[in-house]
């Protein structure tokens, strides 16, 4: 099984404000107050990204983190990301399940290419998020698969 939960310990390489860290074949850029991902193990076919690494919440998906991830099928971003970067899925070809549990993250231009043209992801893929979320917008525009998570609760609005 490539199930790949994200868990890392950064190594302050740097005085510029952030720490570059690895953990495997993760890498993620560490900031006072937040983590960003920067990649990720591309042989991995299933990813669950952790709300936390070192205690401090993982809010950002760099620009083309799972970029050219061949084997990549499903993924989960948790509650407290609240930005997936731009051509965040390109050339995963066998991505089928994003599910966004944020209702609230901004997603920049996420696309899929193929030979003949460029698509958005949510062309390709069911999207799980909750209720009324942007995700939810996304799939009613593009006519996807949408299954919703429920609805948001006070304890879902608190997460964030």
């Amino acid at each position: 099984n490539n199930t790949y939960i994200v868990t890392a310990n950064a190594i302050d390489e740097s005085e510029t404000g952030y720490i570059e860290g690895t953990y495997e074949s993760l890498t993620y850029t560490k900031w006072s107050t937040h983590i960003s991902i920067s990649s990720f193990n591309k042989s991995a076919t299933e990813v669950v990204i952790l709300s936390e690494i070192e205690g401090l919440p993982v809010t950002t998906i760099k620009n083309k983190a799972f970029y050219q991830y061949s084997y990549l099928t499903s993924v989960i971003i948790p509650d407290n990301v609240t930005s997936i970067g731009n051509d965040e899925f390109v050339d995963c070809e066998n991505l089928t399940s994003i599910k966004i549990l944020n209702l609230e993250c901004y997603i920049h231009n996420i696309s899929h290419y193929d030979d003949s043209y460029e698509k958005t992801i949510f062309d390709i893929i069911t999207i799980y998020d909750y209720e009324n979320s942007i995700s939810q917008s996304y799939a009613e525009k593009f006519g996807n698969e949408f299954i919703s998570l429920g609805e948001v609760s006070a304890t879902n609005k608190n997460l964030k």
